[in-house]
């Protein structure tokens, strides 16, 4: 065989170049599609319009918002992002199992946009306290699907953990699917309640469940995500707003140095605001500004020689109590002081921005009894020490 013929046989023709070039192209397409989540099928439900404009979260810890104030959870972020009112379903320890009876509870008030968060406890529980197996927890998935999918509401299932091929799952119900929505929080793989692996910042001390700032995260992926979608409309912070609040924050934040002297507190808040803008979470970058900072302090210094005088005679009437044996530890000892302690627990989960009219009322209803007035009193300068020292 002459050099020509050679020639001819190793190289392939024009068309038959383009042909595997074409395919080529066409396999890596669907390799990046498959990646992204994307699924291949029927998807006119992707143009859904909501029926009204109720929003509901249904699901677990991570929708009641535990291991933040209830202002701070998620549904309530949400709420404040959108402009709408948004109801919360959730309770703790759900599974899927404890929520398909729930279902019901949408046939009786109507949403427009249903957005479920559950089976963390589905895969991380033993099954002897009701974890179960991947499979069931698929089919117990998907009936939650059919039934609130029957409520005429549009579905969106935001993903936890798990390995399962939720993409697929949810396309085949034709539900939206918003994956990892804790990713930086919650790790895919965690396997228990001791750590959920991800960034601190976001993360409440069991380390375990968001903390405020990081249900602000999950809420804010939310509200793109509906936007995004065509679900839900609304205006977003822009980039150039921002720098207005730190500098409102920042002035504030020098006149109560003044009077406090130690506002590492709000040193912290500040840093957290800083840290979310850079990630590129502009709501939650104002909120910590405008709620965390610039109303507290705007309270605290408008009404500091309130916060001062209440203070100051909450501390002189416990050392009086005190020099009379109403110790902290003779307290403890009759189970007393726990029971304060757990009224101020539940005083302060209600929330910061009213905190001085609580002081007030509270100062106002204190029992004249020497006894309870200690306890009351403990509760008071716990509350203003908490306050105050920003």
């Amino acid at each position: 065989m002459n050099r020509e013929s050679l020639r001819l046989v190793k190289q392939p023709n024009r068309a038959t170049l383009q042909h595997w070039f074409t395919m080529s192209v066409i396999l890596v397409l669907l390799i990046m599609l498959s990646m992204e989540g994307y699924v291949f099928g029927d998807s006119s439900f992707l143009n859904m319009t909501p029926q009204n404009e109720r929003v509901a979260c249904l699901g677990d810890s991570f929708v009641q918002g535990i291991g933040a104030q209830q202002d701070s959870s998620y549904p309530a972020h949400l709420a404040r992002i959108i402009n709408r009112s948004v109801d919360n379903y959730g309770i703790t320890g759900h599974t899927t199992t404890d929520v398909i009876p729930r279902c019901q509870l949408f046939n009786e008030t109507r949403y427009g946009v249903i957005i479920l968060t559950i089976g963390t406890n589905d895969l991380i529980r033993d099954p002897f306290f009701g974890g179960l197996s991947p499979e069931q927890f698929e089919s117990n998935l998907r009936e939650i699907f059919r039934l609130l999918k029957d409520t005429g509401a549009i579905v969106v299932y935001t993903g936890v953990i798990g390995d399962l091929n939720y993409t697929a799952i949810c396309q085949d119900e034709e539900v939206y699917y918003l994956p990892r929505v804790l990713e930086n929080m919650i790790e895919p793989n965690v396997t228990s309640y001791e750590s959920g692996g991800g960034d601190t910042r976001l993360l409440s001390s069991d380390n375990f469940h968001p903390n405020g700032e990081g249900y602000g995260v999950m809420a804010e992926r939310i509200a793109v995500f509906l936007e995004q979608n065509g679900i839900v409309d609304w205006a977003r912070t822009q980039a150039q707003e921002l720098p207005e609040f730190f500098i409102a924050a920042d002035s504030l934040m020098n006149q109560a140095e003044v009077k406090v002297k130690d506002i590492s507190g709000m040193d912290e808040l500040y840093a957290m605001a800083e840290f979310l803008r850079d990630e590129g979470y502009l709501e939650m970058a104002r909120w910590e500004l405008e709620e965390n900072i610039i109303e507290v302090l705007t309270l605290i210094l408008d009404n500091w020689d309130q916060v001062i005088m209440m203070f100051t005679e909450a501390d002189a009437t416990i050392k009086n109590l005190e020099e009379n044996g109403y110790t902290r530890e003779a307290l403890i000892a009759r189970g007393e002081y726990s029971k304060a302690e757990k009224e101020w627990d539940n005083l302060n989960y209600e929330g910061t921005n009213t905190f001085l009219q609580k002081i007030i009322d509270r100062a106002a209803t204190i029992p004249e009894s020497t006894h309870s007035a200690f306890l009351g009193l403990i509760l008071l300068s716990k509350l203003l020490w908490r306050r105050s020292r920003y």
